[in-house]
């Protein structure tokens, strides 16, 4: 990694509510090779997005909008999503992220390019789906990422492809 490289945390924003299902599921369906298997997940995906009741302090309330909560299927849910339109931000990006890597709604990026890129490649994340909006976080220095401080060592002496993994 060079002096110059950026260190980038981000967050996408109240994920899980902010789903459109119809979009996603096109997205989950691309997964699956045959038409039986698309169909038959998909129809599942949407028995079970479109019906989630759920009771708060005796009210009973249906959810018509986002993920549904608490269903196992809403976390490869999201990944699915998101999988889908972090590849077509990346694709269609001039400049490549040196690293990049999410867990379900935290990213870490590490951006060996311009800053204005940086913010170019940023911003595209922010305007390729409607409701899906990310906060971010840039450090030419260091960054605190899901319980982690990760910060450049020139000193250290890897080879390139190698990053030093050591507690500060």
């Amino acid at each position: 990694m060079s002096r110059s490289a950026f260190l980038v945390s981000f967050d996408v924003e109240d994920l899980y509510p902010n789903i459109d299902h119809k979009i996603a599921r096109e997205d989950v369906g691309c997964y699956f090779e045959t038409g039986r298997q698309r169909a038959c997940v998909l129809g599942f995906l949407d028995f079970v997005m479109e019906n989630n009741f759920f009771e708060f302090r005796g009210v009973y309330y249906h959810q018509v909008r986002g993920t549904a909560m608490g269903t196992p299927a809403a976390p490869p849910y999201a990944n699915l999503t998101l999988a889908c339109l972090e590849r077509a931000v990346i694709d269609a990006s001039t400049v490549k992220p040196r690293f990049y890597m999410r867990f379900i709604d935290d990213g870490f990026v590490i951006w060996e390019g311009a800053e204005d890129a940086l913010i170019t490649f940023l911003h595209a994340w922010n305007t390729a789906r409607s409701g899906i909006k990310i906060t971010y976080s840039i450090s030419k220095s260091e960054m605190n990422d899901l319980d982690l401080c990760v910060y450049k060592d020139m000193s250290c002496q890897c080879p390139s492809w190698c990053a030093c993994l050591r507690s500060p």
